[in-house]
């Protein structure tokens, strides 16, 4: 098993914005829409909307760049802040959950993966 490559700045600036975006613009409109928050809403972005960009990214970056532990990490980490400016320290525990389906999707990623230098035709 060889060492994952670094990935491009390009990429991680990409996946970054992507989160970020999921994480602290997409609540924004639920929040004021209306004069009561729509809970069902907030409720399906944890849900749905944030695992669901962490494990498509995660799977980009560990096909381009093999699984890097890190990411998966920074990937939940980046959840922080929108649990004390959005949400309540209840949703702490969705930022566990997006870490693990961050590593699910790096794992699956990675299972894609394939060294650019490997030569197909090798049998080893």
């Amino acid at each position: 098993m060889k060492a994952p490559k670094t990935p491009e700045r390009g990429m991680l600036v990409f996946c970054t914005v992507v989160l970020l975006l999921a994480y602290y613009v997409a609540p924004l409109p639920i929040l004021f829409a209306h004069s009561s928050v729509d809970i069902n809403s907030l409720t399906n972005m944890i849900l749905i909307l944030n695992p669901a960009a962490c494990f498509i990214l995660n799977i980009m970056l560990a096909m381009h760049s093999g699984f890097i532990w890190k990411i998966p990490v920074v990937s939940g980490l980046l959840f922080l802040p929108a649990v004390f400016i959005y949400y309540d320290y209840t949703t702490l525990v969705y930022m566990f959950a997006y870490i693990v389906v961050s590593c699910i999707g790096a794992l699956a990623g990675y299972s894609m993966y394939k060294e650019k230098d490997e030569d197909p035709t090798d049998p080893q």
